[in-house]
Formats: C-alpha cells, structure tokens, sequence
C-alpha cells in the first residue's frame, strides 16, 4: 500500500508529469495549427483527474498574449499550454510568472521550426512541431525559496517592460539605453535564476519533436 506522502511525491516527480503528458501531444501539435492560422496563440489548462491529464478551457489570445488564468472544472489544475505558431518554445519570462502564481506543476509551450536531421551523413533541415515542457517539484526542499526569487525577479522585468511599453506605445519615445541595459541585465540574471534551479532539481524540462512530413515532401 502506498502512503499518502509518497504518492504525492510520485506525482510531483519529472517522470510522472512527463509520462502522462504525452497523451496531449496531439492536442497540443492541433494548437500550433491553430495558431499559425490565426495569427495568435492557442492554449488550455491542464488538469489532473485520477492521475489522468485532461485538457480543459480551450482558448486564443492575440498574436503574444493568452489568457489561460480558469481553474479546471474536473479534477485538479496542474499547469498550462500554449502555443507560439511559426516561432519558439521557450517559456517567457512572464510565462512563468503566471504559472507560479497558479501554483502550477507544468508550464508547456509549443511552436513550429525548422529542426536538422542527419540522412545518409547530410544534415538537411525539416519542418517540424515543437512543445518544450517544464516542470516544477513542489515537494522539492528548495521549491518555495525558487518560487519566491522566481516571482520577485518576474515582477521587476514586469514593471520594467511597462515603462518600456508606455514610452513606445503611447509617449512615442525612444527608450534610454540605460533602461535597455537594466532590463537585458535583468533578462540575463533571470536565465541564470533558472539554469541554478535546473541544476538543483527544483525545475526540470523536454522537448518533442515530430517532424512534419508531409510539408516536408511540399518542399521537394
């Protein structure tokens, strides 16, 4: 019989998110489609129901924006996915504001690139879906002092992009290079937040790739 304790420690381990999202690939590869059709990104909330995945709450948002803030309506919210279209997959720094605002476990997002293979000892490249997928160990010793640095760092950079925004959007300005400099200082020490969390085991993370043969054949 397992306790309690140990299966949440099971469902907060990388192994088990990872294993139980791939049953959303496919939905997840269907909202890139979306995306790059509309112009703006597509997404849902994912939720946990008898140590199941199931994606609820399915949604657009603008061209860099999407709301995905629902809680899910069967079983419990674990995180998120959205898709970027014609683009990348690494989660913003606003992305993983929101996902641990929400507490979340699994912060996923998917785009379409070009990729390299080897054939016959010739690299080509060839079009293809991406979804890169983090996730978080909330039962991690060092989970809340990550949680905590995490969101500090992001509002900062968050009040920083809106001085930015205001002075280009509305004031019509040019911004200061000193204002440039502050955030790309701050954008690189954000990075580096994140790799020292990788490398404490608080934050983990995978790509799929699924390459897309039949626009790959259009290309021949």
């Amino acid at each position: 019989m397992i306790s309690k304790e140990l299966l949440d420690k099971i469902r907060n381990s990388h192994k088990y998110l990872q294993d139980n999202l791939k049953p959303l690939f496919n939905e997840m590869i269907e909202g890139i489609d979306v995306s790059i059709q509309y112009d703006a990104e597509a997404g849902f909330i994912i939720c946990e129901r008898d140590l199941e995945f199931i994606p609820f709450g399915h949604c657009m948002g603008t061209i860099c924006d999407i709301d995905l803030s629902e809680d899910c309506k069967e079983g419990d919210r674990v995180g998120t996915y959205h898709s970027h279209g014609k683009g990348f997959t690494k989660p913003s720094i606003g992305d993983f504001y929101a996902s641990l605002k929400h507490s979340d476990k699994i912060l996923c997002v998917g785009a379409y690139k070009d990729v390299t293979i080897e054939v016959n000892s010739e690299k080509i490249k060839v079009p293809a879906y991406h979804i890169t997928c983090i996730t978080f160990n909330q039962k991690h010793r060092k989970y809340r002092e990550a949680y905590d640095k995490i969101l500090k760092t992001s509002e900062e950079f968050s009040k920083l992009e809106d001085v930015l925004g205001r002075m280009v959007y509305i004031e019509k300005k040019v911004p200061p290079k000193e204002l440039m400099g502050l955030m790309s200082k701050l954008y690189e020490e954000f990075g580096k937040l994140i790799d020292s969390y990788i490398d404490e085991g608080v934050i983990n993370g995978f790509t799929s790739i699924k390459i897309d043969w039949t626009e790959l054949l259009k290309r021949l």
